[in-house]
């Protein structure tokens, strides 16, 4: 497996129903995950607080500073917000 340690992959939607398998995907396979959500308090709650790998930062998609701040130092991200 290659070392996915400064690998950070941003998920937009991780807590929607498609954002929270890629999620656990990436998690599953050593990927650092920072989810971006507007409600950034739901990853907690799905993922729990001890993964010290998950991050989970308030995000709107209409807000392109938000945005922005979510993507700093990203190596991928992956959009997964519905229309």
């Amino acid at each position: 497996m290659v070392a996915t340690n400064d690998r950070t992959v941003i998920v937009f939607g991780g807590t929607g129903f498609l954002g929270r398998r890629i999620v656990r995907h990436l998690r599953a396979h050593g990927f650092p995950v920072r989810i971006a959500s507007r409600h950034p308090d739901r990853g907690h709650r799905l993922f729990g607080p001890d993964d010290p790998q998950l991050q989970s930062v308030r995000a709107n998609i209409h807000d392109g500073q938000s945005v922005a701040d979510a993507l700093a130092g990203a190596y991928g991200v992956v959009n997964a917000v519905s229309l």
